[in-house]
């Protein structure tokens, strides 16, 4: 008779897996979950990269770019990384060459499971909900 527990592997699987909150009751319309670019985290991951290599901010926010889509699970999130225009902020205050008014998705409405980047990103920052473009 087959049984219907969970085995060992199963279960540290689910361990390891995170997920997004509910949004808040009062937000509504396209939502996701993720972290507020900040201008060190972009330092942080550069230099992970490539040490003390100098490079133009173009190069830099391409090195973070592909740093971090590397890092997201291809199993979870199989498009990788997604940055996304925050909706909540007046479209003067997007600063592009810095990612500055972008949110780095770890959830959605629609997948809750979390992409882990936290500890890579080396941030005390947690995610949170934000209305995106």
């Amino acid at each position: 008779m087959p049984t219907t527990e969970p085995c060992q592997c199963q279960l540290q699987a689910r361990r390891e897996l995170e997920y997004a909150p509910e949004p808040p009751a009062s937000m509504a319309g396209n939502l996701a979950y993720g972290y507020l670019v900040e201008h060190p985290m972009v330092e942080t991951v550069v230099r992970k990269c490539l040490g003390e290599r100098q490079l133009s901010f173009p190069g830099k926010l391409g090195v973070f770019k592909a740093a971090c889509r590397y890092i997201v699970s291809r199993h979870l999130w199989p498009e990788g990384l997604a940055l996304r225009l925050r909706a909540d902020i007046h479209e003067s205050e997007y600063v592009k060459e810095t990612l500055r008014g972008y949110l780095i998705l770890v959830a959605t409405q629609e997948s809750r499971v979390m992409a882990r980047l936290e500890a890579y990103l080396e941030t005390d920052a947690k995610p949170q909900w934000c209305k995106i473009l």
